[in-house]
C-alpha cells in the first residue's frame, strides 16, 4: 500500500510539471536595481535576473512549428484598391523583393531593379536621399546613387547614417570602426580588433557610440573558468577622429554585456541595454532600458520592467527633447504583456499612452513630434505557436495616438479594421502612414492610409521576403527588407 501512495504522489507531481510546461513567468514590476561597488557603478544582473532550471528553459523556450498549410492559388489583390497618385504621399521606397534591392519613387513612379545576384538585406537611405546603402551577404557593404548605380563596395557588416550628413559610419567584420563619405576612401576612426558590435550616431552628428565586446586572451573567464575574458564597453568617439573614450564598462573581466540601444534625442545620455551573464535565453525575454549621461554621471534604469531588444520597440522623439516611446513588456512572445510608453530621459518620468487588453508593437513618430503610429493586437497572453497563434496575429492592427492630448490625455485612433489582413511596421511620409500587410497566405503588401483616417490602398502587390508569419515568437524584422524616405519639412 505504501508504495501504491508513493507512485501515485510521483504520478501526480509528473503531471504538475507537464501542466505548467510552456508558460511564461508573472510580468510583476522588477525591484529598483542596486548599484554594486564596481568601477562602472552598474548593478549585478544577479540582482536581477534569476535563471529557471535547464528543464525548464528548454520547454519554455523550444519554438513550436506552424501547423497551418497555405492555399496553394490565392486571389489577387483588388485592382481598385491600388493607390493612383494620392495627393501628398511623396517619397521613396528602398525595398528587398526575392533577395535584390529594389527602389521606388512615391506616388507614381516604377519599380527599379539595383542589383540581381539576391543576398541583400537592410537598405537605408541617407538624410538627403541621394544615396542608398544596404549590406550584400554577410560582410559588404554597397552605396548606390539616386539613380540606382553601384557607387561603392566595402568591407562592413552594418552601418549607420549620419543623421544630418551623408556620412556612413561602417561595423567591419574585424571589429573596427570606418566613417564613409560616398564614394571617397574610408577613413578608420576605431583600428581593427577594437571590439566594437553596435553602433549609434549623436543627433548632432558630432559623435559615434558604440558597444563593443574584447577578448582579454591573458585572463579567465567569470563563467568558463578558461583564458579569454570577456570585456564588454560603451564608448564614443568624434566622427571627424580623435581618441575614442570609454563611458562604461561592465568590470574586468566582464559578468554581463552592454547592448547600445541609441541615444536620447537630445544628446545628453546613451541608451543601452545589459545583456544578463552573456545568455541570449534571459536576452530573449527581454531587459530593461537603462539610460547613461555621456558628460558623467550614474547609469540610470528608464524601465523597471523589462523590454525586447527590437530596433522598432524603441523610438526617440524627432523634436529633439528628452523624449522617447518604448514598447515595454517581458517574455519573449510579441503577442501578449507589451504596452506603449512615453519616457522622458532626464526624469525617468513614464506616460502610458495606450491601455487595455492588448499588445503593442513597431511604434513610429510622425514628423511634428506631435502623434505616434503602432501596431496592436488584443492581448490573447501565452500563444506559444501553430495555429492559435497565427489566428491572433492577423488580428494586428494599425493605430495613431496624439501624444499632446490635452488635459484629457493622449487621444487615439484605430485607422484599420480588415480581418483579412495582419498590419505590421508603420512608417510615415507627410500625412500619410506607409505599412505592411501580411494576409492568412503569408503574401507581403505594402499599403498607405491617410493618418487622419480614410481608405487604405496598396502599393506594392507582392514582396518577397523570406519571411513567415511566426517570425521570432510574433516579431518580425521588417527593417531588413524596407525603408522609406521622405522630404525635409519646410
Amino acid at each position: 500500500m505504501a508504495e501504491g501512495k508513493q507512485v501515485s504522489r510521483v504520478l501526480l507531481m509528473m503531471l504538475m510539471v507537464w501542466a505548467c510546461r510552456g508558460r511564461p513567468e508573472p510580468f510583476a514590476s522588477m525591484p529598483s536595481p542596486t548599484p554594486s561597488p564596481a568601477p562602472a557603478r552598474f548593478p549585478s544582473p544577479t540582482s536581477i535576473f534569476t535563471p529557471s532550471t535547464p528543464e525548464v528553459e528548454l520547454q519554455r523556450h523550444r519554438p513550436l512549428p506552424p501547423t497551418w498549410t497555405p492555399t496553394p492559388t490565392p486571389a489577387p489583390l483588388p485592382v481598385e484598391q491600388a493607390c493612383e497618385e494620392p495627393e501628398g504621399l511623396v517619397g521613396k521606397l528602398a525595398y528587398i523583393h526575392e533577395g535584390d534591392l529594389w527602389i521606388r519613387e512615391l506616388p507614381a513612379g516604377s519599380s527599379i531593379r539595383l542589383t540581381h545576384g539576391g543576398l541583400m538585406r537592410m537598405p537605408r537611405w541617407s538624410p538627403s536621399g541621394r544615396w542608398l546603402a544596404a549590406v550584400h551577404g554577410e560582410a559588404e557593404v554597397q552605396i548606390f546613387d539616386t539613380g540606382g548605380k553601384l557607387v561603392q563596395s566595402l568591407s562592413g557588416v552594418s552601418f549607420r547614417w549620419s543623421p544630418v550628413a551623408d556620412l556612413l559610419a561602417v561595423r567591419t567584420a574585424e571589429g573596427a570602426l570606418l566613417r564613409v563619405a560616398p564614394g571617397e576612401a574610408p577613413q578608420i576612426l576605431l583600428e581593427p580588433g577594437a571590439g566594437i558590435q553596435e553602433l549609434a550616431w549623436s543627433p548632432d552628428g558630432r559623435w559615434i557610440a558604440y558597444s563593443g565586446l574584447r577578448i582579454l586572451e591573458g585572463e579567465k573567464d567569470v563563467y568558463t573558468g578558461q583564458p579569454g575574458a570577456r570585456y564588454a564597453f560603451l564608448g564614443r568617439v568624434r566622427a571627424a577622429g580623435g581618441r575614442p573614450e570609454e563611458l562604461l564598462n561592465a568590470g574586468r573581466p566582464s559578468e554581463f554585456g552592454l547592448i547600445l540601444a541609441g541615444w536620447s534625442p537630445d544628446g545628453h545620455a546613451l541608451l543601452y541595454w545589459v545583456d544578463p551573464m552573456f545568455s541570449a535565453s534571459l536576452l530573449a525575454d527581454g531587459v530593461p532600458l537603462w539610460a547613461l549621461p555621456v558628460r558623467g554621471g550614474p547609469a540610470r534604469a528608464l524601465t523597471m520592467e523589462p523590454m525586447l531588444l527590437y530596433e522598432d520597440f524603441l523610438a526617440p522623439s524627432p523634436k529633439g527633447d528628452d523624449r522617447i516611446a518604448v514598447v515595454v513588456g517581458g517574455y519573449r512572445g510579441a503577442w501578449t504583456s507589451k504596452q506603449l510608453h512615453l519616457l522622458s530621459v532626464r526624469t525617468r518620468e513614464s506616460q502610458v499612452l495606450f491601455s487595455g487588453p492588448y499588445a503593442v508593437s513597431s511604434p513610429a513618430w510622425s514628423a511634428d513630434g506631435t502623434r505616434i503610429a503602432f501596431i496592436a493586437m488584443p492581448d490573447r497572453g501565452d500563444l506559444a505557436g501553430g495555429e492559435e497563434a497565427r489566428r491572433g496575429l492577423l488580428q494586428r492592427r494599425l493605430f495613431v495616438v496624439d501624444v499632446d492630448g490635452g488635459s484629457s490625455g493622449p487621444r487615439w485612433e484605430q485607422l484599420t479594421d480588415d480581418p483579412a489582413y495582419r498590419d505590421e511596421y508603420p512608417r510615415w511620409l507627410g500625412e500619410w502612414i506607409i505599412f505592411i500587410r501580411l494576409d492568412r497566405w503569408d503574401r507581403i503588401s505594402l499599403w498607405a492610409i491617410p493618418a487622419s483616417g480614410g481608405s487604405p490602398c496598396w502599393i506594392l502587390e507582392r514582396i518577397d521576403a523570406p519571411l513567415t508569419w511566426f517570425g521570432y515568437y510574433g516579431h518580425l524584422d521588417w527593417g531588413n527588407y524596407l525603408d522609406v524616405w521622405r522630404p525635409p519639412a519646410p
